[in-house]
């Protein structure tokens, strides 16, 4: 490597590490209010107060000008970085300035200093000659007042001047470092404050049901410590006079954490109070009826509610941002068509959304419900906004869109109530007595533990060339107890007449020879 090179390199090194000194290495370019602008942000985050003060029109101070440019510098930049973002590009890069901002100024932006704007300013003035911008007398003699409101606290003018520099993203390296803190701060003291706000709530509800103080307890842990660490570190940042970039940047994450912690406590309160409800209807023996239509509505309102509570704290989330908020305005003019078009994909997915809507309102089924559907007999075991989980007899699911049960036909078999009534049929032999076979029917029922005395009948139903059909109907107090009523009713009727007279009154194909007398 040559020597020139060994040279260059050792330049940027020391421009590297010493870049107040890099800076003031070259005289301050000030020929337009950009650039002007831009000389003195780069060297107060550099640290270079005095090179800084060189855009400051420190004309009025007159003998004081070394010791005092500097120090205004320093806080006319932690003002500004308080207080204004600036896009460089917005300013003028033309030595006459801007013509729109008036003759020879060119307006940065306003703070507000008792109520009223403050204007910051570049002004062109005249130094040997040459043009130069630099910031107005008026806006320079207003900053001591500005910083009295807008400028560091206790905490950032006590701290070593190194730490103070910026280092990253327009913040000093104090500032990343109280963030570090922040965030570890907000951790601890959302696991305290929690834990004692919870340790009061279980004192306070001692004397309330101990399933369901716990169940609160325990469910709201983590969404009450995240919404507290949120608001702590919200609390911290304030502290750390974060640029106003940062703060623009920061304010709207922080905000969105808030909100999110929000949604999820109450998305747990929501499961809490369902759970509660669903457990003060299981105790209501009394009314089967109407415990598991509670049980039905509950189950479906939780869902919809947790739902809506985070398609809800998902818009406001997203409407804390600049960015989604500046698209979704472009969007609206395209929303008719885009909404169509949405509408139409999403056409299946948005009817089961609101057929489990209906279904919460209307209960054509409920939870506990015996039903046959395709074909298969089973017990509704869940009912979701989408689609319903059937328990079948061998313990499979069958898994049914909930449009199913709106839009076509099925068996609820406990829709009214849970009593039901079945029969058997048995074909018998012409010489079967109905007589008898009706009176042991009577004797299995009365036998039977299964029977709930409403109803056991017997009647021919029809008639073959070969056979008469016996159809025996009895009643049960529900779906279970009548399957295994009518296995017994069957299992007795043909053990009657296997034994009755032989067997002879079971079916049987009788044969007649042409010619016989």
């Amino acid at each position: 490597m040559s020597v020139r090179r060994w040279c260059n390199l050792l330049v940027l090194l020391f421009a590297c590490v010493f870049p107040a000194a890099a800076l003031g290495a070259n005289p301050p370019d000030r020929g337009t209010p950009r650039r002007a602008w831009e000389g003195f942000q780069a060297r107060a985050e550099a640290g270079d107060f005095e090179g800084a003060a060189q855009f400051l029109d420190l004309r009025a101070l007159g003998a004081t000008t070394k010791t005092k440019g500097p120090d205004l510098a320093r806080k006319l930049h932690s003002v500004l970085a308080q207080e204004l973002v600036v896009d460089p590009a917005t300013l003028s890069d033309d030595p006459d300035g801007d013509p729109t901002d008036g003759p020879q100024t060119d307006l940065v932006g306003t703070i507000e200093l008792d109520g009223e704007p403050s204007a910051i300013a570049l002004a062109r003035t005249r130094e040997g000659g040459n043009i130069t911008w630099l910031f107005s007398k008026t806006t320079v003699g207003a900053v001591p007042a500005l910083y009295a409101v807008h400028g560091a606290n206790w905490l950032g003018d006590s701290l070593p001047a190194f730490l103070s520099r910026t280092t990253f993203l327009g913040m000093a390296a104090w500032q990343w470092v109280g963030l570090a803190l922040a965030v570890v701060a907000a951790y601890g003291l959302g696991l305290a404050v929690s834990a004692v706000l919870l340790g009061a709530l279980r004192l306070f509800l001692r004397s309330r049901r101990e399933a369901v103080v716990s169940l609160l307890l325990d469910e709201t842990r983590s969404p009450l410590r995240f919404g507290l660490g949120s608001l702590v570190f919200a609390v911290l940042v304030r502290t750390l006079e974060l640029p106003a970039s940062a703060m623009r940047a920061a304010d709207p994450a922080i905000d969105g954490l808030l909100v999110v912690a929000s949604a999820w406590l109450l998305a747990r309160l929501v499961h809490v109070g369902a759970t509660a409800l669903e457990g003060a209807a299981a105790e209501d023996t009394a009314d089967d009826l109407r415990t598991r239509g509670m049980r039905t509505q509950v189950a479906l309102l939780r869902r919809i509610a947790t739902v809506l509570l985070w398609i809800v704290a998902s818009g406001a989330v997203l409407m804390q941002f600049e960015l989604v908020r500046s698209v979704g305005t472009s969007l609206l003019a395209s929303a008719g068509l885009a909404g169509i078009v949405l509408g139409l994909a999403a056409q299946k997915t948005l009817g089961g959304v609101f057929a489990g809507i209906h279904m919460a309102i209307a209960q054509p089924i409920r939870i506990g419900d015996a039903v046959v559907v395709e074909g298969h007999f089973g017990v509704i075991e869940q009912i979701k906004l989408t689609h319903v989980l059937v328990k079948l007899w061998d313990d499979r699911r069958l898994v049914v869109p909930t449009s199913r049960f709106l839009e076509q036909p099925f068996e609820n078999w406990t829709r009214v109530g849970q009593e039901l009534k079945g029969e058997v049929v048995i074909p018998v032999d012409f010489t079967a007595p109905v007589e008898a076979v009706r009176e042991e029917l009577e004797r299995l029922c009365k036998a039977s533990a299964f029977w709930d005395e409403r109803l056991a009948r017997l009647i021919v139903v029809d008639t073959t060339e070969r056979s008469m059909t016996l159809r025996a109907t009895v009643s049960a107090a529900n779906h279970d107890k009548l399957w295994d009523l009518r296995a017994e009713v069957r299992e007795g009727l043909l053990r009657f007449l296997r034994e009755k007279d032989g067997g002879a009154h079971l079916p049987k194909v009788r044969e007649a020879r042409v010619g016989d007398p």
